[in-house]
């Protein structure tokens, strides 16, 4: 089913809809093509930023997952989820001040991540 919905024509919404599809099954590759796509198109788009961001992250290409983090941070800086992807792919290519610097910046409004950043800044100071 899934190479069926990747070789179909769509409309913009159907493709973000099988760009997730893929995200959501682990096919990384897959989804970060069809969302580079996406962003040819609709460029400043967080939720898509964000999920390219996951896709390099999980494809091991942390800088390319850093750019799209900070692509959706500068888009909206009260999501702290962008907060933490970013710290964690800067921790992986070695820039542990700078993730520092970020996860200090960073609002603190849902518990749970919140708790997650606290534990990142305690495993880098």
């Amino acid at each position: 089913m899934l190479n069926i919905l990747s070789e179909k024509i769509l409309n913009f919404e159907e493709e973000i809809e099988v760009g997730n599809i893929f995200y959501t099954n682990g096919h990384y590759l897959k989804a970060k093509d069809i969302f580079l796509s996406i962003l040819k198109k609709r460029s400043f788009d967080k939720k898509i930023y964000y999920s390219l961001g996951i896709c390099f992250k999980m494809l091991k290409d942390f800088e390319k997952a850093s750019f799209c983090f900070e692509a959706a941070l500068f888009l909206d800086k009260d999501d702290i989820s962008f907060y933490l992807h970013l710290a964690e792919s800067l921790i992986t290519l070695g820039e542990k001040e700078k993730a520092l610097s970020l996860l200090k910046k960073s609002p603190r409004a849902n518990c749970e991540i919140s708790n997650k950043i606290k534990l990142l800044i305690d495993r880098i100071s």
